[in-house]
């Protein structure tokens, strides 16, 4: 069999000119979202390095929202990426949780039996910072790139380490998206400097981040509530191994 009988072989690929128009479709021609939803799950299952038995493709408006779980944060990275190559794609919402953290610690991890402590605001805890000038709060954010992202609402403390682990940024509309709250991670702050406190995170990745309701944040039936912030950013939630303190002594 010679190069030109064999599927694949190189004269069969496409080609076409630079900086052409190829792939451009009509206006009206976009792919429904039925097929991407397809092709996504074809896509998910297909590779070798996601295991995506318990992953749920949902697709409005050419964005894709993946839900479900994943064994490691490794193939939840994968598998947004995995989605974000399909053709057709505009977005995709990394809904997806890693297997462990909150299964292992359940409804027990409350503080109350021995458990990693649930979060509560700091003006709730009835503690202070040890130093004024480390309170943040109402503090304007800065993106990496020095974009306004708001300023910071509360802060998420651990009451039992003593420690702030998550900001509550409120963002007003300057974003695009009316009124917005996120949730981050204290281990995203690079650097505090008078009002302003700098993150090592683009606009972008913040605006993309999981979906922050304050009132289910107050009242989580466990640490797991919190897993998809840690994840989304890619640091070790504080109830892992050798989780970062954060900047914030309390006394």
């Amino acid at each position: 069999m010679n190069d030109r009988d064999h599927p694949g072989a190189p004269h069969e690929a496409r080609l076409v000119p630079i900086h052409s128009m190829y792939g451009k479709g009509p206006r009206h021609g976009a792919r429904s979202d039925e097929s991407i939803q397809e092709d996504v799950n074809e896509a998910l299952t297909d590779d070798p390095t996601v295991d995506a038995r318990d992953i749920e493709v949902e697709v409005q408006a050419r964005e894709v929202t993946l839900h479900g779980r994943v064994d490691d944060r490794q193939q939840k990275r994968r598998a947004e990426d995995v989605a974000l190559h399909v053709r057709g794609v505009h977005d995709v919402h990394n809904r997806l949780r890693v297997n462990g953290s909150s299964a292992a610690h359940g409804a027990q991890a409350d503080g109350r039996t021995g458990g990693p402590p649930l979060l509560v605001k700091l003006m709730d805890s009835g503690m202070t910072i040890a130093d004024p000038q480390q309170d943040i709060r109402g503090r304007t954010v800065l993106d990496e790139h020095g974009n306004n992202l708001g300023h910071v609402e509360h802060l998420l403390i651990d009451t039992q380490e003593r420690r702030v682990r998550l900001l509550d940024v409120r963002a007003g509309g300057f974003l695009g998206l009316g009124e917005k709250r996120f949730l981050i991670p204290v281990e995203a702050v690079v650097s505090i400097e008078g009002d302003r406190v700098q993150l090592n995170q683009s606009r972008e990745r913040v605006v993309q981040s999981p979906e922050y309701t304050p009132q289910l944040a107050e009242q989580p039936q466990h640490v797991g509530y919190y897993e998809p912030y840690y994840g989304y950013y890619g640091y070790t939630p504080y109830w892992g191994p050798a989780v970062g303190m954060g900047p914030f002594p309390y006394r």
